[in-house]
């Protein structure tokens, strides 16, 4: 078909063009390219309905095109009124629904299996480096052991992160797949049968019980970085392995501005209650967070992810907060042994958890006793005091001890020269930053001793029971040997 045919077409059936469009947001326009493939009149009506949004997800999760195509024939009239092109679309898409209707669902069900074992990943080594071929895996199921948030560590806790792919799918039936595993609006436009739902889902679900079989052989552990300039340096910038994971970030951000655009424009209607509306001014929402054009997947993100380009190459970015010493406490240090600081409010907690302990596991200090003891507050305490000597020690490394015109570093030798009694061990352990074994027997023995001077139990103000001393020792100290 030559250009002038193809511009006759496009005035004949302008409300149609109009009404098929295509991309990610179901808005723009139908290509020239596209068109132009057409031989016949039909065949460009066939691209044109093919691209309505509900009909194009019927062809390509179950293979209707061939059948759809041969079921579309020319109207006697051209397509102009958006009234007739819209009942022209409404036609084709109950027929595609009939031809929907008489799948094999137990066969499309094992399509969804196959594909999604093929195609679906949640880490995908291609977003660290485009021409990777083998590093992907589906994290079903999860890892708990990892301290970060990660796709393995949502999905452990119950959470859904939305699959990518692992390699280019040309037909769209995976990307389709994808729109029903995530709930998208177009499977309720296009009035989708529940089987139909429950077949892809159940496809799905197989294909996760198998993902053992498609393990990725090795994976560099370093991570890809982009340097972007900023001033007369650079800041390293390293992509996200999951593009699921990026949507989730994207969502979240999108939700919270959202909602801060809904509160700042109900509060300059209040404000505006007694001005004109042609004063009223529009409400523009502002980004909260700041985002860097990444060039993850260079000019076509489809290479690389399933999901969208905002999602993928315009991610947040986090500056690393400027840390300011507590100077104070190291110069307190030099000169005075450490002292424990329990906050009022964890201290009537713990008040509380022990004068309700069973006398049996008060007069205890046996494996049992220190293993419910290990279980209240005594936590919070022995954790709360070690990351406050973790951050001492970082400081004591970091800054040196000024003499006049010297400096020195702050060490046992500077403890024994500076104070009046002699280091404990525990001085000595934070000084030297050595957060062993014997640093936890120190620091549980001191938080025991803290506690003992502290609490008072009940109307009377009672103190605590040396029994009590010898078991918060052994808990804080357990709980503080399984952390370093």
């Amino acid at each position: 078909m030559d250009e002038n045919q193809l511009d006759v077409l496009k005035i004949r059936h302008s409300a149609l063009l109009e009404l098929c469009t295509e991309g990610p947001s179901g808005k723009r326009p139908l290509s020239k390219d596209k068109l132009k493939a057409a031989g016949t009149e039909k065949d460009f009506l066939v691209i044109c309905l093919a691209n309505e949004p509900r009909i194009d997800f019927y062809l390509k999760l179950l293979g209707l095109q061939k059948s759809f195509q041969e079921s579309v024939q020319v109207p006697p009239t051209g397509l102009a009124d958006p009234r007739l092109a819209k009942a022209y679309i409404d036609k084709y898409f109950e027929e595609v629904k009939v031809q929907a209707a008489k799948v094999d669902l137990s066969q499309l069900r094992d399509d969804v299996e196959k594909k999604v074992l093929d195609s679906a990943t949640h880490f995908s080594g291609k977003l660290i480096n485009s021409d990777v071929t083998e590093a992907f895996a589906l994290c079903v199921g999860g890892y708990q052991g990892q301290p970060h948030v990660s796709s393995r560590t949502i999905l452990a806790g119950g959470y859904s992160v939305p699959l990518d792919q692992a390699k280019l799918d040309n037909t769209g039936f995976f990307q389709r797949i994808l729109k029903v595993l995530e709930k998208d609006p177009l499977i309720q436009e296009a009035e989708v049968e529940e089987t139909l739902l429950a077949a892809v889902e159940a496809g799905a679900k197989a294909a996760f019980a198998r993902r053992g079989e498609k393990l990725t052989p090795s994976v560099d552990h370093r991570l890809r970085q982009i340097l972007v300039p900023s001033g007369a340096h650079y800041i390293a910038v390293s992509p996200l392995a999951s593009g699921g994971l990026c949507v989730l970030f994207d969502r979240a951000v999108a939700q919270i501005e959202q909602a801060a655009a809904v509160a700042a424009a109900a509060e300059q209607e209040a404000e505006a209650e007694e001005e004109s509306e042609a004063d009223q001014k529009a409400i523009v929402p502002r980004r909260l967070y700041p985002r860097l054009d990444f060039p993850v997947g260079g000019a076509i993100v489809r290479n690389v992810s399933a999901h969208p380009k905002g999602a993928i190459q315009r991610p947040l970015f986090f500056d690393v907060p400027v840390r300011r010493p507590d100077l104070r406490s190291v110069w307190a240090f030099v000169y005075k042994p450490l002292k424990l600081f329990i906050p009022q409010d964890q201290l009537a907690r713990y008040g509380r958890y022990i004068e309700g302990l069973p006398d049996s596991i008060r007069e205890s200090s046996a494996f049992t006793a220190v293993k419910v003891e290990r279980a209240g507050p005594i936590r919070e305490i022995a954790l709360g005091q070690h990351q406050r000597l973790s951050e001492l020690a970082h400081n004591l490394q970091e800054i040196p001890f000024r003499e006049g015109d010297t400096t020195r570093s702050i060490d046992a030798a500077l403890l024994f020269e500076k104070r009046t009694n002699p280091p404990d061990s525990l001085d000595l352990a934070v000084a030297n930053g050595r957060f062993d074994r014997s640093y936890a027997q120190a620091l549980a023995e001191a938080i025991a001793l803290q506690l003992y001077a502290s609490v008072r139990i009940g109307a009377e103000k009672r103190p605590l029971h040396q029994t009590d001393r010898g078991r918060i020792a052994g808990a804080a100290q357990k709980i503080l040997e399984n952390v370093l």
